[in-house]
């Protein structure tokens, strides 16, 4: 099957998340990245993350459902004074169909 297409509606899970904040660097510019989503239904064809997840990257979506208390938990135990620049959705899209049900 041609990974750019399916008959077939992805399916969409939830799932807890341990953290939500991760470090991010790429070409030497390093900050912080928030992905509230694993996999993307939108299927670009010029989508890096593909090979960074898995082969289910456009079938089977995970919306972090405990994304905002896990945040919540991280910022409150920083150690920094300062936070670097955050990246939202480095890995998927933030604003995919699946924002209807789960945003």
């Amino acid at each position: 099957m041609n990974m750019w297409y399916s008959k077939h509606s992805p399916v969409f899970e939830t799932k807890n998340s341990k953290s939500i904040v991760h470090p991010f660097i790429v070409k030497g510019h390093r900050g912080l990245t928030i992905n509230p989503y694993q996999g993307c239904q939108h299927r670009c064809g010029y989508c890096y993350a593909t090979y960074e997840w898995s082969p289910e990257f456009y079938d089977k979506i995970y919306a972090k459902s405990n994304a905002p208390e896990v945040l919540e938990s991280q910022l409150k135990s920083w150690k920094s004074e300062t936070i670097e620049p955050v990246m939202v959705s480095s890995a998927t899209d933030a604003y995919q169909p699946a924002e209807l049900k789960y945003g």
